[in-house]
């Protein structure tokens, strides 16, 4: 059997495909396991393989199940499946349970059902269904009911005639007593009248004990009219949840929207930044590159500088060197001008 098995404990959600292919319509129940944290919530499931095409399916308090709508079955792909609760002012979301779709034989391009009704309409359907099975059991009580005062005024009627009989079978006892002569031949008729009278009693004893017991029939419907009367409440309750629900995913959707062009502008004024600080990079290269070429001249330049000085130091030692040789005062030539620092 194709089903989808889901699990829900507070907010988390996990979903099982079984035996599940693209393709199926009408076949693939949707059967959910909830603790009791969504006791008394009005529950909205939420298929999607493609968020442009999602499909919601409302389900009642107290509902566990529901068809997989056959939009979301159309490809094998990937199936994402979510919901979230409403009960007085609160909304209770889950996470995205993901599952996957192989490919089944049959396509629905070639072609396509009805689409599956909205949510909307699944409130509206389900509400008029509690109208109707109301109906159903408010007309079946109404003909509880009329049956059962029938039975009252048979009763009523019978209960007269089993009174007229014993006025009859008096009347003839009194005439057998009066009429000693005919006492014989009128006692076997007064016996036979008595015990018919006797028979007539029983019986509307009878119809007495059939009429309380349709009275008591009476009684015990008008509590299943007001359960009928709490389930057409509840319905109602349920609608104005649902609506409530729609309310707030628009409003969701909403903030969403405006949290995505958020993103977008941060996401433009990081890149701006990024380009911002790629320039600086650049000219802090170029500067580098600049002043390395400055430190690589300068060193060239005292290079020189160290080797222009060479000669003279050579002629300084030289004539020191002769000078104390031979007692001479020395007077070393001026060095090369142009000097740098070193």
């Amino acid at each position: 059997m194709s089903e989808i098995r889901v699990t829900v404990r507070d907010t988390y959600l996990d979903a099982e495909a079984i035996n599940v292919v693209s393709g199926a319509i009408g076949t693939v129940p949707c059967i959910f396991d909830f603790d009791e944290s969504w006791n008394g919530y009005a529950k909205t499931v939420i298929f999607y393989q493609d968020k442009s095409l999602s499909q919601t399916v409302a389900m009642l308090t107290g509902e566990t199940s529901c068809d997989t709508p056959f939009e979301v079955l159309l490809s094998a792909k990937p199936l994402y499946i979510g919901l979230f609760g409403t009960k007085d002012n609160q909304v209770k979301p889950t996470n995205w349970a993901i599952v996957k779709v192989p490919e089944g034989t049959y396509s629905a391009d070639t072609v396509p059902p009805p689409p599956s009704p909205d949510i909307y309409i699944q409130l509206l359907n389900k509400i008029e269904q509690y109208k109707q099975d109301n109906s159903e059991s408010a007309a079946a009580a109404a003909a509880s009911a009329a049956e059962a005062n029938s039975y009252a005024q048979d009763a009523q009627a019978s209960a007269e005639s089993a009174a007229t009989y014993a006025q009859d079978a008096q009347a003839s006892a009194a005439a057998a007593a009066a009429s000693a002569s005919e006492a014989a031949a009128h006692a076997q008729e007064a016996q036979q009248s008595a015990e018919n009278a006797a028979s007539i009693v029983n019986d509307a004893v009878n119809i007495k004990d059939d009429v309380a017991a349709l009275k008591e029939s009476i009684e015990t419907s008008e509590p299943q009219r007001v359960v009928a009367e709490q389930a057409r409440v509840t319905a109602e309750q349920g609608r104005v949840a649902a609506e409530s629900g729609r309310s707030s995913a628009e409003l969701a959707r909403v903030s969403a929207e405006t949290a995505r062009r958020n993103a977008e502008t941060a996401r433009v004024n990081a890149e701006n930044t990024r380009v911002s600080a790629e320039s600086a990079r650049a000219s802090a290269e170029s500067a580098r590159v600049t002043a390395e070429q400055g430190r690589v001249a300068a060193e060239a330049a005292r290079q020189a500088y160290h080797e222009s000085l060479q000669p003279y130091l050579n002629t300084f030692i030289e004539t020191i060197g002769i000078g104390v040789e031979y007692g001479l005062e020395v007077t070393p030539t001026s060095p090369p001008s142009g000097r740098v620092n070193v």
